[in-house]
């Protein structure tokens, strides 16, 4: 497997991991730390987006000659 392919299946699993972490702040009683929380997990899953849109467009492979 290619660093590209093993960095964006780890993406995948850090995205679906924040899907859950939504799910389950949004199933709770919204206090201010877990406002905090839901702003937090936001960013990182925004963050993983944009590393994904990126190393779909870059990628890691050398050149070969």
């Amino acid at each position: 497997m290619s660093a590209t392919a093993a960095l964006l299946q780890s993406l995948d699993v850090i995205s679906a991991e924040t899907v859950t972490m939504l799910a389950e702040l949004d199933a709770a009683a919204l206090t201010p730390d877990r406002r905090e929380a839901k702003r937090r997990v936001l960013e990182i899953k925004g963050l993983a987006n944009e590393l994904f849109d990126w190393l779909n467009a870059v990628g890691l492979e050398e050149t070969r000659n």
